[in-house]
């Protein structure tokens, strides 16, 4: 193969049905390549399913002009999961269903006048 020609087919390989197919045993694709009966090689089902859930909060309030107060709230779960279930069996599995890292910052700032 040619990673630089202009062609797709001259790029990849496409295999047939004859020379790919899956393992239920081992979740795995069997690569025959040669297409003489024999196993070449396998990969693995690249088959993934990952959530992440990011919200934010941030309040403000300017005590004297120039001077501030902040106080932010992050919430964020991550998720994986099995990309054979529904999707709404996924939020629940994989958001709903986590323990969620929350974080609280404040900032406060003062302007001092020279």
């Amino acid at each position: 193969n040619n990673p630089i020609a202009e062609n797709l087919s001259e790029r990849v390989t496409l295999f047939s049905e004859n020379q790919i197919s899956g393992s239920a045993d081992t979740n795995n694709y069997l690569i025959d390549e040669d297409i003489d009966g024999a196993i070449d090689y396998q990969i693995e089902n690249p088959n993934f399913s990952y959530v992440q859930f990011r919200s934010n909060l941030v309040l403000r309030w300017e005590y004297i002009p120039g001077s501030e107060i902040f106080l932010v709230w992050s919430q964020g779960v991550v998720g994986t999961g099995d990309p054979s279930e529904t999707l709404g069996r996924n939020l629940d599995r994989q958001i709903l269903g986590q323990k969620k890292d929350n974080t609280i910052l404040l900032k406060a700032t003062y302007r001092f006048i020279l």
